[in-house]
């Protein structure tokens, strides 16, 4: 069933991340995975959840599709209001998730249903709350996914273990998610190996954390803060597959927040993000700073005129160079989310498909 598996590249219900799953190709070797964190894709959609989620499912061009109900999230004061009523009415609560799952039943032969505990939303630990899950499910999906987070790890690997002694651990996957912790981290490495009796594991991790601030980023220059060397470890870690963000960074989901121009590009040969931000807070800077500093910076021309297999057919290149010529409007700060993971998506394929770059352990 996994077989084919590579790379889980991780999406939040959100409209920019929703249209690069409609619009990216993922292949035979990346599944994607869904965290669903809202009712509806947006407020104003007079569709049914089921309707939104399902469609959105079928459209997307990968073999399998993840869905999430992440357990992880943390309400605070400036939290989206369609988050917390998420939380509040599904994501906390055994029978309305289970319902939810059994919603995408239209789709039962694309989706596998992420199964968690719920201790971490909730703030307890009951016994059984993933056998419950997995019990009813089992009647409509055939493979699952069971994850496991660092903060509740013992609970949740108990839990995985007496579910896999009564199935196939073929036809399922167990995802370890570090959050944004390093892989090398002493308590990540304590729970790694007490993983060492799973075989068909994956592990996840936000490469790009908190701190990661577009008004931080110095134009043309490495963002030293962002490690994204998991996908270099994860093998010698004992796991079969990795997954990340796709190329942007795991934020908090609060609401508003200023516009503030700037871009990560991925350095596919180098496994390296370097930043490129506007002078001033003026959605002009994409069009007139941001789009000319990236295609004239030494780790674009590197890719183009050394690794052209990261750049030919990129759609996420093919935006920032219509762009350029005019020929795409450049004045949205959110369309450059979907330009960052089409291209860190595109060259993360062309790695695995040709084994072409991005350091040796992807091979």
């Amino acid at each position: 069933m996994f077989e084919d598996l590579r790379y889980i590249p991780v999406f939040r219900g959100r409209q920019q991340e929703l249209m690069t799953l409609k619009e990216f190709d993922f292949g035979a070797h990346l599944f994607p995975m869904i965290e669903v964190i809202k009712e509806k894709d947006r407020i104003n959609n007079s569709s049914s959840s089921d309707e939104i989620y399902s469609e959105i499912i079928k459209s997307i061009q990968a073999r399998k599709v993840f869905i999430d109900l992440p357990t992880y999230l943390k309400q605070t004061t400036s939290t989206q209001k369609e988050v917390i009523k998420f939380m509040n009415t599904v994501l906390g609560q055994i029978d309305a998730r289970i319902s939810f799952f059994k919603s995408l039943s239209s789709e039962k032969e694309k989706v596998v249903p992420v199964i968690s505990s719920l201790t971490l939303i909730n703030g307890e630990v009951k016994e059984n709350e993933m056998l419950e899950q997995f019990t009813e499910l089992s009647k409509t999906f055939t493979n699952f996914a069971f994850k496991v987070y660092l903060k509740s790890f013992d609970h949740d690997v108990k839990a995985v273990k007496l579910l896999l002694r009564e199935v196939n651990p073929a036809d399922h996957i167990l995802i370890y998610d570090i959050d944004q912790n390093e892989v090398t981290a002493p308590i990540v490495r304590k729970q790694i190996a007490e993983l060492k009796d799973f075989s068909n594991k994956a592990i996840i991790r936000s490469a790009i954390n908190d701190n990661v601030q577009n008004t931080n980023l110095i134009n043309g220059e490495l963002v030293e803060e962002i490690n994204n060397s998991l996908m270099e470890l994860y093998k010698d870690q004992g796991f079969k597959f990795w997954g990340d963000y796709a190329g942007i960074k795991k934020d908090s989901l609060t609401s508003g927040g200023t516009i503030s121009p700037g871009f990560l590009f991925f350095d596919a040969y180098n496994n390296f993000f370097y930043g490129f931000k506007g002078q001033t807070k003026s959605l002009n800077e994409f069009e007139d700073t941001i789009i000319p500093s990236i295609l004239g910076s030494e780790a674009y021309l590197n890719l183009r005129n050394n690794f052209p297999e990261f750049i030919n057919d990129n759609p996420g290149i093919k935006i920032l160079n219509d762009m350029s010529d005019g020929l795409e409007p450049s004045r949205s700060q959110a369309k450059f989310k979907k330009i960052a993971m089409l291209h860190y998506l595109f060259s993360i394929k062309t790695s695995i498909e040709k084994k072409c770059s991005i350091p040796l352990a992807l091979q």
